[in-house]
């Protein structure tokens, strides 16, 4: 909107900003700020999507509490619930900090993309007929801040523990640094791929081997589990890009 006023009532303005030169409006973009929210009635948010289950339960049960005791109750649980979402990010935060400056140290994120159709067309006829799914295994590096990719349809895997143990293996000993001996993994708590005996039993595996001397392997609270593999989804899908290959990077 501001760029908007600047190009009407300022439009030289607008063409040294455009063009990525020094620039100096009549009306500053805080005073237009402050000028919106003082004078109009309007608010801006963000879009909710894929929102926690939990939240929106315990946000209806405060909404319909019949007594002040319950509503307290109920705002108690939910500020427990968000607490907890906030430290795990909070050490996400910290332990990728010192994995960029301990060799020794690595923080890896991994989950899988939601399924994609292929071919993807626009012909409506192809919406009625089955089409082949294509599944994207995302691992993300702490230390250097890249994602390698793992793509491959249902004709080859599914999406199961012993896939995630196969891409993990893959990465420990192709990719991963050799220095590498106190790993932290953060997933999602999907039982069937993340949060499982099969998972646990390789990571012992990989102690008692000597690969690594801790494994340390954290799960978001449930609802709130937005790891940095859903950023380089997030591009993956606006630009509508398919990486064709067994192994793909990107930095972000």
């Amino acid at each position: 909107m501001y760029d908007l006023y600047l190009k009407k009532y300022e439009p030289d303005v607008h063409k040294l900003k455009q063009g990525g030169l020094p620039y100096k409006p009549k009306i500053s973009y805080d005073f237009y700020g402050r000028y919106f929210r003082e004078n109009f009635n309007i608010s801006f948010g963000t879009a909710r999507k894929d929102t926690c289950k939990k939240c929106d339960i315990l946000n209806n049960r405060i909404q319909s509490a019949d007594s002040e005791e319950e509503k307290k109750a109920l705002a108690f649980q939910r500020k427990m619930h968000l607490q907890k979402s906030e430290w795990f990010y909070k050490e996400l935060k910290e332990k990728s900090k010192e994995a960029q400056e301990n060799d020794e140290i690595e923080v890896l994120c991994f989950d899988f993309q939601q399924n994609m159709p292929l071919p993807k067309v626009p012909s409506g006829d192809k919406f009625y007929l089955r089409q082949l799914w294509v599944h994207n295994f995302c691992m993300h590096s702490a230390k250097n801040k890249t994602g390698h990719f793992f793509m491959y349809d249902e004709s080859i895997a599914k999406k199961g523990s012993n896939d995630v143990l196969s891409f993990l293996n893959y990465y420990f000993e192709k990719v991963l640094n050799t220095n590498v001996k106190i790993l932290y993994l953060l997933s999602d708590n999907c039982c069937t791929q993340n949060k499982n005996n099969i998972l646990v039993m390789f990571l012992v595996a990989m102690c008692q081997e000597g690969k690594f001397d801790t494994i340390i392997h954290r799960f978001p609270e449930v609802g709130h589990s937005f790891l940095p593999c859903d950023r380089y989804f997030g591009i993956i899908e606006k630009r509508g890009n398919v990486f064709i290959g067994f192994s793909y990077h990107m930095s972000i």
